[in-house]
């Protein structure tokens, strides 16, 4: 069986808070899907630990996974709010 991986803390607008656990809500100076340094440095030591663990899982490693898919609409809102 084939996977696209979506490891990202971000799965989707439909699940509530969009997959994030909601103590994040409460997180001092923490802007979640923003380029605030805080959260930007959070997400990168979480997707850097995701890529060690699955890195031998991918096709070209004889693996299963195909691709993967770190954020899902990001950049899809006004400035500000992520990439655009």
């Amino acid at each position: 069986m084939w996977v696209v991986l979506r490891p990202s803390p971000y799965v989707c607008a439909e699940w509530e808070f969009g997959g994030y656990p909601y103590w994040l809500q409460n997180e001092d100076g923490l802007v979640v899907r923003s380029k605030e340094a805080k959260y930007l440095n959070e997400y990168r030591n979480y997707i850097k630990e995701v890529g060690r663990q699955v890195a031998h899982l991918q096709v070209n490693h004889g693996g299963n996974i195909l691709m993967v898919q770190i954020e899902n609409e990001y950049g899809c809102y006004g400035r500000g709010q992520g990439v655009s």
